[in-house]
């Protein structure tokens, strides 16, 4: 199969099938981009390990979204927006708490049931613990990345992002360009 595709984009080239040139060079700009984005890769036990203000990401993630769940999680009660679209079912906690502030959101991916899509941290306070290192925002992000195994020496221009081997969800830090001062924190699941 392989060789039959190597054949018909070879043949194509010849004969100037100008449509498929421009798709392959598309698929390669891809591949391109996508090497260079520098994911640093976790193990699924790093990766599940990471806590969010001192909450573990398995806690956050056992509650599904519930309501009573999450608020006796973090303690407090939380503010809750839920959707008002029967078609697509989601809910989003706030939490503010001594500069901690985060968002944590839910999504229906499958019938009937809410799975953790997003945590984002914006509070000056908000700390994430990674492989038992602790930092939080305003933190350089070279501190950050030369203390966690397996992280690049390089990275983006203003976004470091760590994954599993599976990709099934991502961690990314943002940060000033210039300062290098991290400015928020994302735990992301690509749907």
């Amino acid at each position: 199969m392989v060789e039959k595709i190597r054949s018909q984009i070879a043949n194509s080239y010849l004969v100037g099938n100008t449509s498929l040139q421009t798709a392959v060079i598309i698929v390669v700009l891809l591949f391109a981009v996508k090497i260079s984005s520098q994911n640093n890769y976790l193990s699924e036990s790093d990766f599940d390990s990471i806590r969010f203000n001192g909450v573990p990401f398995a806690s956050i993630q056992a509650t599904r979204g519930q309501i009573q769940q999450m608020n006796s999680l973090f303690n407090t009660s939380l503010a809750v927006l839920e959707s008002e679209d029967p078609g697509y079912n989601w809910r989003s906690f706030g939490y503010e708490f001594s500069g901690k502030e985060m968002k944590i959101g839910f999504s229906e991916i499958e019938q009937g049931q809410l799975k953790l899509t997003s945590i984002t941290l914006t509070g000056a306070n908000a700390t994430v613990q990674v492989q038992n290192k602790t930092f939080k925002l305003g933190v350089k992000i070279t501190d950050i990345m030369s203390s966690i195994a397996n992280a690049a020496t390089t990275y983006g221009d203003r976004i470091a992002t760590f994954t599993t081997n599976d990709q099934r969800a991502y961690l990314q830090i943002s940060y000033n360009a210039t300062s290098k001062l991290i400015e928020e924190i994302v735990y992301f699941v690509p749907f």
